[in-house]
């Protein structure tokens, strides 16, 4: 239901051959003042526009952004999609293109005028890769079909080391038009850790490392939520511990210690990892109770959902294990119940 943005019109994108027209939709948000800001009238309150992109491409899709990226309707959302944000770029200018990751990455290849882009990457071990197979001069004609580029413009932008990826080309993009420079991770160590393991940043002048500090304001509203305001924090921390254990069907033990994974099961998080090493930590350590909830991401998370299907249908840890592969609303008691927070990550 877009009910509550305002028609602007449609855009055309061409789509392995096929013209597609996506309809465009803006959405203007009521100002709301910003109380970090002074209050004498200087400075305007944020002002955000919203623009929505509607198409039977982008509705039917399984997931935010589909997988794997060797489908061929998945490679044919992301060229709708790219397209479809150059398109808005050459309608309103901006002043600045902030690019999130990959996933509008290839947008830079369709803007009509250059225009100065910062990308700020988020977790670089995603980058919208096609590395099961070599890429050649066969598989760039395929990729120019889907996102309607000349296959030599594939080949030179979005190819590295015999891999198709989907980040190089706003790189490639910032090294032509900027010298270089633009490229932004979410911390100063992970920005010299990304620059040095990932090759497709390799050469840039620097990656930087920017601050993703919590505003005190909502440092301090974290900390409220997290302890009762009637009670002692251990109190709390018992309540929280006795009603996730009843939630989940877990054994009703003050003093089992809880692991709890939350996020995608991928690669980068290391659920592999946790899967080998459940059968062990649960039978080593019967005070052990493991939670695990998250959606499958990748064929990483898929062996670790397989290996914990088996270990509940062992019924040996029907009192020690909660596990649902998939998006699941959890309760703020769960945060503060836990005794460790797992995730072995591959790159922190």
């Amino acid at each position: 239901d877009y009910s509550f943005a305002t028609s602007v019109g449609f855009v055309s994108a061409f789509v392995s051959g096929v013209k597609l027209r996506i309809h465009v939709m803006r959405y203007e948000a009521p100002k709301q003042p910003d109380a970090a800001l002074p209050s004498d009238g200087v400075f305007e309150p944020p002002h955000v526009t919203y623009y929505v992109l509607d198409h039977a491409v982008f509705r039917e899709r399984d997931d935010i952004y589909p997988a794997p990226q060797t489908s061929r309707r998945t490679l044919e959302f992301f060229s709708l999609w790219n397209q479809a944000v150059a398109r808005i770029i050459d309608l309103e200018a901006p002043d600045v293109y902030h690019c999130p990751d990959f996933h509008a990455a290839m947008a830079v290849m369709y803007v009509e005028r250059p225009l100065p882009v910062l990308v700020v990457l988020h977790n670089a071990e995603y980058q919208g890769a096609i590395s099961t197979q070599h890429m050649g001069r066969r598989e760039a004609r395929h990729l120019a079909e889907v996102f309607s580029l000349p296959a030599a413009r594939i080949m030179s932008d979005t190819f590295i080391d015999g891999k198709f990826c989907m980040l190089k080309p706003v790189v490639e993009y910032v090294r032509r038009y900027q010298f270089g420079y633009g490229i932004c991770a979410v911390s100063r160590n992970y920005a010299l850790e990304a620059a040095l393991k990932h090759n497709v940043l390799w050469g840039l002048p620097e990656v930087r490392g920017i601050d993703n500090c919590m505003p005190e304001t909502e440092r301090a509203g974290a900390a409220a939520a997290s302890v009762a305001s009637d009670v002692g924090p251990d109190a709390a921390r018992a309540a929280a511990k006795r009603f996730v254990q009843e939630r989940y069907g877990l054994k009703q033990d003050p003093d089992a210690r809880l692991f709890v994974f939350l996020g995608r099961w991928v690669k980068q998080k290391g659920v592999d990892y946790i899967a080998d090493v459940a059968e062990w930590m649960l039978s080593t350590y019967p005070n052990a109770q493991l939670v695990m909830i998250g959606p499958v991401g990748d064929c990483f998370g898929s062996y670790a959902k397989a290996k914990f299907d088996a270990l509940r249908g062992s019924g040996r840890f029907d009192h020690n294990l909660f596990v649902y592969a998939d998006f699941l609303v959890v309760p703020p008691e769960l945060k503060l119940a836990c005794d460790f927070c797992l995730m072995p990550s591959r790159d922190e």
